[in-house]
């Protein structure tokens, strides 16, 4: 949370609530539930694991509203969820990044490395677990920009899921950098890629 400039506990109570709300709207709005699961995946990549729990007590204080007519009424009950979730918050936090995809390495160069042969036109990103082709991809230009951009067309998925391959036009002597976020790659049980960042030169 603090990595996110969420840090304190009322920011952080503040700011799943919102995400929260977001969810059950889409929900009550129609979104069908792999793409609603997506966004809970989302955001428990992103640190709020305790995302899914929070989305069904929303949904419960929204059916008990004989009893707690305002949130305000409800807030106590939120606030015994989180005194108990401290407890074993670190132990979550990793069964849910455990359960997430992860880059185990990229080919056919390390990453980082500072003389690739600028003749390379294909970047294979190697998995640790299968990824749903379906989901979609999301890859993002790094701190250098889109003018050092690689990647030139739609990624593939190979080797049933565990690997990306990318599209890259390269240049001599330059620098590149993109980065894989969990915004669209996910797991077939609806778990993100957890970010990664590329960067690399050319020689």
């Amino acid at each position: 949370m603090q990595r996110m400039a969420y840090g304190g506990a009322q920011t952080m109570v503040n700011e799943s609530l919102v995400r929260a709300a977001v969810i059950v709207y889409f929900q009550q709005n129609g979104e069908d539930s792999r793409k609603n699961l997506k966004r809970i995946r989302q955001e428990q990549q992103l640190g709020f694991f305790w995302m899914d729990r929070l989305v069904d007590m929303l949904k419960q204080y929204e059916n008990q509203r004989a009893h707690y007519p305002t949130f305000s009424a409800y807030v106590p009950q939120v606030g015994l969820y989180y005194r108990d979730l401290a407890a074993h918050a670190s132990e979550e936090a990793k069964t849910i990044s455990a359960k997430c995809a992860h880059v185990v390495s990229i080919e056919p160069f390390a990453n980082h490395a500072q003389n690739v042969a600028p003749s390379i036109e294909s970047i294979t990103i190697v998995l640790d677990k299968p990824l749903d082709p379906n989901a979609g991809y999301s890859v993002d230009p790094g701190m250098d920009g889109k003018d050092h951009y690689p990647i030139t067309g739609k990624p593939q998925f190979d080797a049933g899921g565990l690997h990306i391959l990318l599209p890259v036009r390269l240049q001599p002597s330059q620098t590149y950098s993109f980065v894989l976020t969990p915004y669209a790659f996910a797991t077939p049980d609806g778990y993100p890629l957890e970010s990664y960042r590329v960067d690399f030169k050319t020689k």
